[in-house]
């Protein structure tokens, strides 16, 4: 969209530059055979890519191409081109000479490849590698940043913007859908095809744009990028805020409502795309391997679940990073910042590192550690006012400005971020029986269920509060459990919906240094009356009749006196 190919080219690279690529261990040796000719026609493709950007530096086609399509192919023939003079074979030695030798290729009567040049070896080499009997590996033919060192991209004067950044990434699908009949045969017949989902609960091009090369170069073959932002906000946060649940009087669960619409996502993309497995990277010591599985058991329960960390060689997240740097997968960490964290519209949590001794106080004002705000301390001197207005016990607008929930939270992110709003220092017990510490980020939830609590001081019969106060914890351990999918989360849902048909008005909150100051709260269906609670004379409540009241009300407690049974 500048006038620049350096980032098409640049994905493009990754997409082809990086398959990786292992047999089945029950397949034929025939199969293995063909698999490995269709896997050494992706790495010659692969070499076809230098040769097309050797082609660039001399042509000018780029130009005048109008739409996607047009340059697709152009792409398309000019790698034919280079396939058509041999150029590919470059990739098979280090010898620069050898693609000369392409005249030497022919084919037998039976279709098999053959290599004459009167070197024996030579010809057994290139023979095998063509045929399948000998296996190429991605270092043999390197063009990862190569054409990207040694060639000056050209600038071209019409290229197609995006709609939306996701359409770049289905723009550089199309470049390589030449070599989809090649990827077919290494993946489709005996060995694996992995399927990257990266669901989006965060929100923004970031997010978008941070998959197809994570994607890649952890061997995935296809990758979908879901936006759930609304669908998280409406089936499941604003269920949870309206229950009240907090799991332990301080976690607003924002890590352990995530992973439920995740995982039921993956399972439908895993039906759909006809998979065997789904794999996860949850620890064996954390809440996260229930919640997916747990899910995956609802969703797909014939699938089979594999999870890595249980069975492979990993004891640490330092074994995990050395793991990834092995493999040249991309990270946003390094063994300083190594805090494990989970981020997504609603909160982010902090555990790990120095959070791992209880006795330490988390460095609040360090720069880059608070992400979503900042701490009380560097919160401003003024307070900032905040009025949400909530319809059946959800929120519709912020200070008079009607919005969706997902623009709801977002808004409450940021003002509560900024007066350090949110923060919270838990000791939890986790559901697998040990406790862990951790540190969570949720300014715009936090304010959220003070604001609804609040509400529901007013709107709701006492009897009726204080049961939901009990059903609360219960659906905040159903929650925290990974029990979403449950018969009893959803007749607690019902429960809690039933309680908030009255739950309706407004409520002023005065934000100031990581505190949340009621300042006022209205409502259609107050149950709250001025007359009959006043201190001053009124002509509605008779005093003399809490007498008889308290006598009926202490009756138990004067007939086990009488019998001299209080201690």
């Amino acid at each position: 969209a500048d006038g620049n190919l350096n980032d098409l080219y640049s994905d493009c690279a990754e997409l082809l530059g990086k398959i990786k690529y292992e047999f089945a261990s029950d397949i034929s040796e025939a199969d293995q055979k063909a698999q490995t000719k269709a896997y050494n026609q992706l790495l010659l493709a692969n070499a076809a890519q230098r040769a097309t950007i050797e082609l660039l530096k001399d042509k000018s086609s780029l130009v005048n191409a109008k739409t996607n399509d047009d340059v697709l192919n152009i792409y398309k023939s000019m790698v034919a081109q280079q396939l058509e003079r041999g150029v590919v074979l470059a990739g098979l030695s280090t010898d620069p000479n050898l693609s000369v030798l392409m005249e030497n290729i022919t084919k037998d009567k039976d279709g098999n490849i053959i290599y004459k040049d009167g070197n024996e070896n030579i010809e057994n080499t290139i023979t095998g590698v063509l045929n399948g009997d000998i296996k190429l590996t991605s270092a043999a033919i390197s063009v990862d940043t190569w054409w990207l060192e040694n060639v000056e991209i050209p600038k071209v004067k019409t290229i197609i913007k995006p709609k939306a950044d996701v359409n770049k990434l289905s723009f550089f699908k199309k470049c390589t859908n030449f070599l989809s009949a090649a990827y077919d045969n290494v993946v489709k017949k005996g060995g694996w095809k992995k399927i990257a989902v990266n669901v989006t609960i965060f929100g923004g091009a970031a997010a978008l744009m941070a998959g197809p090369g994570w994607a890649i170069a952890t061997g995935a073959s296809k990758l979908y990028i879901e936006d759930l932002n609304k669908e998280f906000v409406d089936e499941y946060i604003f269920p949870t805020l309206k229950a009240g649940a907090v799991y332990e009087g301080k976690y607003l669960l924002g890590t352990s409502f995530a992973r439920p619409i995740i995982a039921k996502r993956i399972c439908e993309i895993a039906r759909a795309e006809g998979a065997d497995a789904i794999c996860h990277g949850c620890t064996g010591k954390g809440n996260d391997q229930v919640r997916f599985e747990l899910a995956i058991k609802a969703y797909a329960p014939e699938m089979t679940i594999i999870a890595p960390w249980r069975t492979w060689e990993f004891k640490s997240r330092e074994d995990e990073i050395a793991y990834a740097e092995a493999k040249q997968i991309p990270l946003k960490i390094n063994r300083e910042t190594n805090y494990s964290k989970d981020k997504n519209l609603w909160h982010l949590s902090h555990e790990g590192l120095d959070l791992e001794d209880p006795a330490n106080e988390p460095t609040y004002n360090k720069e880059g550690f608070l992400e979503l705000g900042v701490s009380p301390e560097q919160a401003p001197d003024k307070p900032t006012y905040v009025t949400i207005s909530f319809e059946k016990g959800i929120p519709v607008a912020i200070n008079g400005e009607k919005m969706d929930g997902v623009e709801i939270i977002k808004t409450l992110n940021k003002v509560g971020g900024e007066n350090g709003i949110g923060i919270t220092d838990i000791v939890e017990n986790r559901l697998v029986g040990m406790k862990a510490r951790g540190v969570y980020e949720t300014p715009g939830g936090t304010i959220l269920y003070a604001a609804h609590a609040k509400l529901e001081e007013l709107c709701l019969d006492r009897d009726t509060q204080h049961y939901k106060e009990v059903i609360a914890n219960r659906f905040a351990e159903l929650v925290y459990y990974g029990q979403w999918y449950t018969p009893l989360r959803e007749a607690l849902s019902a429960f809690v919906d039933s309680t908030q048909e009255t739950v309706t008005g407004d409520v002023k909150l005065k934000l100031y240094k990581g505190n949340i100051i009621d300042a006022g709260v209205t409502s259609p269906y107050s149950l709250y009356d001025e007359e009959i609670a006043t201190f001053d004379e009124d002509e509605v409540y008779d005093q003399n009749d809490s007498a008889g009241f308290i006598n009926l009300f202490g009756l138990p407690i004067e007939v086990r006196a009488k019998k001299g049974l209080i201690k």
